[in-house]
């Protein structure tokens, strides 16, 4: 049962509770992109986006590297099995990642699903983070003593 609650926690706090959306997000993070990930050179206006853009994205990726570190204890400790774990990877989890990468393949998602633009950016990161950056329990150090 403790198992189960975790499992339902970790999916639903997945989800980023902001109402923006993926073609907000697309329009703050375009312009950093564009100008090379650097804030130089950006207007002030662009600038804030990208700091907004950053702190919208960064968080996504943070919850689901986490997701699969505690997915990687659970199955090391016997307590799901590999089918278990790759399912709730799935849509749970990712691997870490930059910064770089993160926007580079939310902004690619974006571009290629226009008709998503209207979706959540904490539902959209199932297609341009986990299932890119797919969380793999070998991928994951852990600490014997966990």
């Amino acid at each position: 049962m403790k198992i189960l609650i975790t499992t339902l926690t970790m999916i639903f706090t997945s989800f980023s509770a902001s109402g923006k959306n993926v073609e907000t997000y697309y329009k703050y993070c375009k312009p950093f992109q564009t100008n090379g990930y650097s804030q130089k050179g950006l207007t002030e206006d662009n600038s804030v986006k990208a700091i907004a853009c950053i702190h919208a994205l960064t968080p996504l990726m943070d919850v689901g590297f986490s997701n699969c570190n505690v997915l990687s204890i659970y199955r090391k400790n016997d307590y799901i099995d590999d089918a278990q774990f790759e399912i709730l990877a799935l849509g749970t989890a990712n691997n870490l990642v930059s910064t770089f990468q993160l926007i580079t393949s939310f902004i690619s998602y974006a571009e290629n699903n226009p008709d998503k633009f209207k979706q959540p950016i904490g539902e959209a990161a199932g297609y341009f983070l986990k299932m890119k950056f797919r969380c793999k329990f070998e991928d994951i150090p852990l600490n014997e003593k966990e």
